[in-house]
C-alpha cells in the first residue's frame, strides 16, 4: 500500500538487471502485473513518507479502509511476543512504541482511554473483527492461460505473496478472493504432487 501511495519502491527486473520503481514510475513504464518482485521493497525515510502521503491530497475511503486493516492486521500479529496490540474487546495496555498511533486512534474515534489502558470503540469493529465472509456472489476469477502458468509458476518457487499480487492486478478482485484463489491452485499442486 505504500508502493500504491508513491511512497515506497518495487524491485523490478529489468534487461539489465533490477530496478527500484514507484507506483507512478512503474505505470509510466507500462510495465505489465507480474514483472515486479514484490517480495523485495524500499521504503522512504519516514518524513519523506509523511510529506509524500500528505501531498497527495485526500486518501480514498476504501485506500484508508485497507491502510486501516493492514496496520491493526500488523500491529496486532507479528513483532516480538508481548509488544504485539491486543485485538479482544477488553481493555489492555499497549506497549510503548504505539504510543503515537494509539493517540491518532483514540482522536479519530477508534479507540478510548481507560485510565492508563485503552479500549477498540465499535468505529474500529471492521477492522479488528472483520465480518465473517459469506459465499460471494462475485464471478469466479478466471484468468488467461500465459498469467495462470506464472501464478503457478510463482507458486511453485513459494512465493504466493507475488501470485497473489499478479491475480489481484489482472482481475482487480479483492485480496481475500485472490489469496484464496492462490491457496486453491497451491492446494491442487500439492495433491497432483502426492499422487504421482
Amino acid at each position: 500500500m505504500l508502493w500504491e501511495l508513491g511512497v515506497a519502491w518495487v524491485l523490478v527486473t529489468t534487461a539489465s538487471g533490477y530496478q527500484g520503481m514507484t507506483r507512478q514510475q512503474y505505470v509510466d513504464a507500462k510495465r505489465r502485473p507480474g514483472q515486479e518482485t514484490f517480495a523485495v521493497y524500499k521504503f522512504f525515510p519516514a518524513a519523506e513518507t509523511r510529506a509524500g502521503v500528505l501531498a497527495g491530497g485526500e486518501i480514498s475511503n476504501a485506500l484508508f479502509k485497507r491502510l486501516l486493516e493492514a496496520y491493526v492486521e500488523t500491529a496486532c500479529e507479528y513483532g516480538p511476543a508481548g509488544t504485539q496490540l491486543f485485538s479482544g474487546s477488553e481493555p489492555f495496555e499497549a506497549a510503548a512504541e504505539f504510543e503515537s498511533e494509539i493517540g491518532a486512534l483514540v482522536a479519530c474515534g477508534y479507540a478510548e482511554r481507560c485510565g492508563d489502558m485503552v479500549k477498540w470503540t465499535a468505529k474500529i469493529a471492521p477492522a479488528i473483527w472483520p465480518e465473517p465472509r459469506q459465499a460471494d456472489p462475485s464471478p469466479e476469477i478466471t484468468l488467461p492461460r500465459n498469467v495462470l502458468e506464472r501464478v503457478a509458476s510463482l507458486v511453485q518457487d513459494r512465493n504466493p505473496i507475488a501470485a497473489i499480487a499478479l491475480v489481484r492486478a489482472e482481475t482487480g478482485a479483492d485480496l481475500y478472493r485472490c489469496k484464496a484463489y492462490v491457496e486453491g491452485i497451491a492446494q491442487k499442486a500439492a495433491e497432483a504432487n502426492k499422487s504421482t
